[in-house]
C-alpha cells in the first residue's frame, strides 16, 4: 500500500523514475505475499508511467499484466482507466482499430461503473427513505405514548376527583344523618318532657280542685 501510494505521489510530482521504482518494490512485495490487488495496481501504474514517457511497447506490456491480474478481482475502475490508457496509446500510434476496441471496452466499464453508482445511489436513497420512515414511526409512537401517558394522568386525576367528591358527599351525608338523628332524639325527648309537664299540670289542677272542695267542706262544717 505504502509503495503504491509513494509511486502515485512521485508521479503527481512529475518524477516518473522514482514512481516506477516504488511500483517495482510494490510488485516484489506483492509477489512474496500473493497480494494480487496491489500487484495489479503497481503494473497499471508502471504502464501509465511508460505511456507518459512515450514507451508504448513497455506501457502495453505492463498494462496487460495489470489487466490480467485485475480482471479476476473485478476492479472496474482500474480496468476502465487501463483500457482508456491503452486507447490513448493505440490512438497515438494511429492503430485506430485497436484504439476503438479499447475505447469500447473502457466505455463499457464506465457504463458499468455508472450503473453501479446509480444502483448504489438508489439503494442509498431507499435505505435513507426507510430510515426516515422508521424514525417517523418512532416519533409517532413516542407521541402516541406521550398522549397515552397524558390520558392516563387525566384519568387518574378524574378518578381522584370523583373519589374525593364521593368521600366528601359521604361525609356530608353522614353529618346530615347524625344531625337529623340527634334532632329526632331531641324532639322525642322534648315530646316526653311536654307530656310529663302536661300530666304534672293536670295532676296539679286535680289537687287544686280537691283542695278547694276540702276547703268548702271545712267551711260548711265550721
Amino acid at each position: 500500500f505504502c509503495y503504491n501510494d509513494l509511486s502515485e505521489t512521485y508521479r503527481d510530482m512529475g518524477d516518473l523514475k522514482k514512481s516506477m521504482e516504488y511500483s517495482e518494490k510494490a510488485i516484489a512485495i506483492s509477489n512474496g505475499i500473493d497480494f494480487r490487488n496491489e500487484e495489479a495496481n503497481a503494473y497499471l501504474d508502471i504502464g501509465g508511467n511508460y505511456f507518459l514517457l512515450g514507451q508504448s511497447k513497455r506501457a502495453i506490456q505492463n498494462l496487460n499484466k495489470g489487466i490480467d491480474l485485475m480482471i479476476p478481482l473485478g476492479g472496474k475502475a482500474f480496468l476502465a482507466q487501463s483500457y482508456e490508457t491503452l486507447y490513448r496509446i493505440y490512438l497515438k500510434e494511429k492503430n485506430y482499430k485497436e484504439a476503438m476496441k479499447y475505447l469500447r471496452m473502457a466505455q463499457n466499464y464506465h457504463d458499468l461503473l455508472l450503473n453501479l453508482n446509480v444502483r448504489n445511489n438508489i439503494a442509498r436513497m431507499q435505505i435513507q427513505y426507510q430510515t426516515e420512515q422508521k424514525e417517523n414511526q418512532i416519533i409517532l409512537l413516542d407521541q402516541k405514548a406521550r398522549l397515552a401517558e397524558e390520558s392516563v394522568k387525566k384519568q387518574r386525576y378524574l378518578i381522584f376527583f370523583l373519589l374525593s367528591a364521593f368521600l366528601l358527599m359521604l361525609i356530608v351525608l353522614s353529618f346530615t344523618f347524625l344531625s337529623l338523628r340527634r334532632k329526632r332524639n331531641n324532639n322525642r325527648i322534648l315530646t316526653l318532657k311536654n307530656r310529663e309537664i302536661g300530666e304534672a299540670r293536670k295532676a296539679l289542677e286535680n289537687n287544686e280542685q280537691e283542695l278547694i272542695k276540702a276547703k268548702e267542706e271545712a267551711e260548711k262544717n265550721a
